[in-house]
């Protein structure tokens, strides 16, 4: 008991394994800094490169890249991607606590319109930027649109307002 209240009060071995853990605390920010995390949502971080990967993604929808905008710009548009991050990853967390099987076949059909919002390669090219294959971009896009279908779900039945209630 005495080793365990000497460890506490001088930050010893046995209280950085379990500070890790606790959100906030110098160990889990210095595990955070050091595996290059963004920030976390829940416990589950979000890292540097998928919010590169957003951001780039978000702007060459709009056939933007990084270096076209000022300094400034490209500030809010890292925190408009790492709010994007952070509510998708909110989404991805109850979607898997509250399952909702998306039809496949509309799965798909998203990610064909989704790509067709590109020039030819481009999709390609950001995803090589990223170091992802293009299959492992395709797996990123199909969860999107798996949640996205969920919280279609969700709001369409949480909004219904029956006759009676009208």
């Amino acid at each position: 008991m005495l080793y365990l209240l000497c460890d506490f009060l001088s930050h010893g071995p046995v209280l950085q394994k379990f500070e890790r853990f606790v959100p906030g605390s110098r160990s889990s920010q210095s595990l955070g800094i050091a595996e290059n995390w963004a920030c976390t949502v829940n416990g589950k971080p979000i890292t540097k490169a998928q919010l590169n990967l957003e951001l780039d993604i978000t702007l060459a929808r709009s056939g933007k890249r990084r270096a076209d905008l000022p300094a400034k710009n490209l500030k809010f548009a890292q925190l408009a991607a790492l709010d994007k991050l952070i509510t998708n990853e909110l989404i991805s967390q109850w979607s898997k606590a509250q399952p909702v099987a998306a039809p496949p076949e509309l799965v798909e059909e998203r990610l064909s319109q989704f790509e067709a919002h590109f020039p030819p390669g481009r999709l390609q090219e950001l995803a090589k930027e990223q170091k992802l294959n293009q299959k492992g971009l395709r797996e990123i896009l199909r969860e999107h649109f798996r949640q996205q279908y969920w919280l279609e779900q969700k709001v369409s039945k949480a909004t219904e307002v029956t006759e009676d209630e009208a």
